[in-house]
């Protein structure tokens, strides 16, 4: 499993998705040495590359996250479409957060 970061049309920052180059990230180290890596560049004042995809690939969950993801699952709200009732809510939260 993986998540790969990039515009949903396929373009990033004007690029398409065969300009970019693509890197796979397969471990907790790479990661991290990904954001040493471009924290350095943003002190140093270097510009970001805007033709990076970083794909990075996640361990399967253990048996305790499959069981939370699976309560989070079953707990959750079912979205609401219904103008007026989204309207309402939206107000009752403001009104208990002191408005907008």
């Amino acid at each position: 499993m993986y998540h790969e970061m990039v515009h949903m049309s396929y373009t990033f920052a004007g690029k398409t998705k065969n300009m970019m180059e693509t890197e796979r990230i397969k471990s907790p180290e790479g990661v991290r040495n990904l954001m040493a890596e471009l924290w350095a560049n943003h002190v140093k004042g270097g510009k970001a590359n805007s033709c990076r995809v970083l794909m990075v690939d996640l361990p399967e969950p253990t048996e305790e996250e499959k069981r939370i993801m699976a309560t989070n699952r079953a707990n959750r709200k079912p979205f609401v479409f219904d103008e007026e009732v989204l309207k309402t809510a939206l107000e009752n939260a403001a009104g208990k957060l002191g408005g907008w």
